[in-house]
């Protein structure tokens, strides 16, 4: 978070309990090429890998920059489809049940939040809007999301924002 200067943070128990200047941002690591990832029609150079989640089972969740989905079981893909029309996946996390939390969305646009698990496929969870609660410390603002993390546990998941707030908002899952 931040603008012009970059801060790494802790939470715990759904606070935030440590901030510290960094010079580096922790990038998510990508997979290596995928052969097969779902594109659009004359969209191929899209179908790159920017997202992943690992599943308990070893399978992996894989989000491409045109906002596409797929499930990569060994050397098999299966196209899930569309997450995001206007953008790309940015963070997924998987859950320890297995059930994976992503966000994606244009940086012009509101952010989207998703979920997705071997029951019942993809869910849009809906999109994460600016707010203000009672106190000044409730004010929130989530315009262009780019990280999600799900609590070793599986009770919270926390999702950041880059606008000029550095917000995240956390959730519990039940």
């Amino acid at each position: 978070c931040g603008k012009d200067r970059y801060y790494a943070f802790t939470i715990r128990d759904g606070r935030l309990s440590e901030l510290r200047e960094t010079d580096t941002v922790p990038q998510p690591a990508v997979p290596a090429d995928i052969p097969d990832l779902p594109w659009y029609p004359g969209r191929q150079y899209q179908a790159a890998a920017c997202a992943e989640a690992v599943l308990p089972d070893g399978r992996r969740l894989v989000g491409t920059p045109d906002g596409m989905l797929a499930l990569v079981c060994g050397e098999d893909v299966y196209a899930l489809g569309a997450v995001s029309v206007n953008g790309p996946i940015h963070c997924m996390s998987a859950a320890p049940d297995g059930t994976v939390y992503g966000v994606a969305g244009d940086e012009m646009d509101i952010g989207l939040l998703f979920s997705w698990d071997g029951k019942r496929g993809l869910r849009c969870l809906g999109h994460i809007a600016q707010g203000y609660g009672r106190t000044i410390d409730d004010v929130f603002c989530c315009t262009y999301v780019t990280a999600c993390a799900v609590s070793p546990d599986g009770k919270k998941l926390a999702v950041g924002a880059t606008e000029r707030l550095g917000t995240v908002v956390i959730y519990s899952l039940s």
